[in-house]
């Protein structure tokens, strides 16, 4: 019998999930516009949020650092890494100049120290997690890094937090197989070109593009740009071509190929670009993503990697639907119920269906998975009319400079009714989890319970189910799974046994 001390001893362990935050990521701003939409005001309502739900209590704080120029390195050029250094001794002026050769990207004094801290933040966090400090952790950083290149800043981003940290943990861990899910409504294109060609890394991004229409307008970006040879479908990009798309179809997304993919790559460590710019709201994803659907996406993604999952904030321009959807990923870190989602009247929009589709029967070749999911669907459509589906040709629209880019100064939330509904309904719903003991319980009955040894012959005899020594298996199981560690029991007025593990 495993007594309550050693549970007590158990819970004394190291903290589930990690936080990495810091007053510092307050320090990079706009030089010449207060209304920037990537402002510091994006971490402190996140942060309040979350200490408002009384996460931070129940988190392992990370200390943040600096990133070394040679963990810099690791993805950016030594010419590109000293000029953002040298944006500390220039004016206004000079800064305005230097921002003006970057796409869509800002400098200031400070921006070098906040950007290398924020790498170096979620280096610390990767090293919280490989040394089983925590389990998970949610790194609360700016300014953005997904779309930041080998030699330029871009989209906001300045060094890429993520990519870096894919390469330091490929090399100082001696990992094999890191995923990276990027559900930011744009596309990380500065992920993808780290690792186009690396059979190690596997880049799932879901963003809205519109034939190209949308942000960052690459061709690379669509479904059907895949790298051959050694990094063939390593590199899977989910295109959304329309606005106004929401939990329908990034569910459909995440069941239908995110999930079968990942699983069947079976990643060592799993890093999470959380970008909240498709929530509800946002000004600048013009998408309908409810908060709480984070909550579900995260802990979707949580099976993977025995649970070594790593969230690195990106993108999320509505403060309202940004601190919620930043609050619910780290509560499904912890381990939280999620908070059931609003009713799907309608079907997945036909054009995600054809994006899957496209996607699947081009992958079915690399990924088993994508196979048995296309058999299922022709099978399906054999039986509605003699048609097997092929991958239609991957269209893009866009037309260098026929469409603007979004100001970086809009700051009226998109959708604003629906954005008060959900707001409404957030502030009433939300329930406060205060238990971190994560404890299951466990009946069975006294009189039938008798232990056996791994050795017994039981344990090479399919018992049927009404063989009561199947319970004492069972138990060994439990046992030599370290589980009976973590086991208190005690009889109850009814004479059984109850364990709690």
């Amino acid at each position: 019998m495993i007594e309550q001390e050693d549970l007590e001893k158990d819970n004394e362990q190291p903290y589930f999930t990690g936080v990495s935050y810091d007053e510092k990521f307050c320090m990079h701003a706009c030089p010449w516009s207060e209304l920037h939409i990537e402002k510091p005001a994006r971490f402190t309502r996140s942060l309040e949020k979350c200490a408002e739900w009384k996460l931070l209590d129940r988190c392992m704080k990370i200390q943040g650092r600096q990133a070394t120029r040679e963990e810099l390195m690791t993805v950016h050029s030594k010419e590109y890494i000293d000029l953002i250094s040298s944006c500390s001794s220039k004016n206004n002026v000079e800064l305005k100049a230097i921002s003006s050769e970057f796409n869509d990207a800002y400098v200031s004094i400070h921006t070098f120290d906040v950007a290398s801290f924020a790498v170096g933040s979620l280096l610390e966090a990767v090293n919280s997690v490989m040394t089983s400090q925590c389990r998970n952790a949610f790194a609360l950083v700016r300014p953005p890094g997904h779309h930041a290149l080998f030699g330029e800043a871009n989209g906001f981003s300045i060094f890429n937090n993520v990519a870096i940290a894919c390469e330091v943990a490929l090399r100082r861990y001696g990992l094999k197989r890191v995923l990276v899910v990027d559900f930011d409504v744009h596309h990380g294109q500065g992920i993808q070109r780290a690792f186009y060609d690396s059979h190690q890394v596997m880049y799932v991004s879901i963003h809205r593009y519109e034939y190209g229409l949308f942000w960052p307008h690459l061709k690379e970006s669509n479904w059907d740009y895949f790298v051959l040879y050694l990094g063939f479908g390593y590199n899977i990009n989910i295109p959304l071509n329309k606005c106004d798309l929401g939990d329908a179809e990034y569910l459909a997304v995440f069941h239908h190929l995110i999930l079968p993919l990942a699983t069947e790559f079976s990643p060592e460590l799993t890093f999470i670009c959380a970008g909240y710019d498709a929530a509800v709201g946002c000004p600048d994803g013009h998408m309908k993503v409810n908060p709480q659907t984070y909550g579900h996406l995260v802990q979707m993604l949580c099976c993977l990697a025995t649970g070594r999952v790593i969230a690195s904030l990106e993108g999320g321009y509505c403060l309202d639907s940004l601190a919620y959807s930043v609050a619910f990923s780290v509560r499904a870190l912890l381990q939280d119920p999620c908070l059931p989602l609003p009713p799907i009247h309608d079907g997945v929009d036909p054009l995600v269906v054809e994006v899957v589709l496209n996607i699947a029967s081009t992958l079915r070749s690399k990924w088993k998975s994508m196979d048995y999911f296309m058999r299922t669907v022709n099978h399906c459509l054999s039986r509605i009319k003699a048609v097997t589906y092929f991958a239609s040709e991957a269209t893009y629209k866009y037309i260098p400079g026929a469409v603007p880019t979004c100001s970086c100064e809009v700051n009226t939330p998109s959708n604003p009714e629906l954005l008060r509904a959900v707001m409404g309904y957030l502030s009433k719903e939300v329930p406060l989890a205060t238990n971190d003991k994560r404890l299951i319980g466990i009946a069975y009955d006294v009189p039938d319970f008798e232990p056996v040894s791994a050795d017994s012959e039981a344990f090479s005899i399919s018992l049927p189910t009404s063989d009561p020594g199947r319970s004492s298996i069972l138990y060994v199981f439990l046992k030599e799974a370290d589980c009976s560690r973590r086991l208190t029991k005690w009889i109850s007025e009814y004479g059984c046994l109850f364990g709690l593990f």
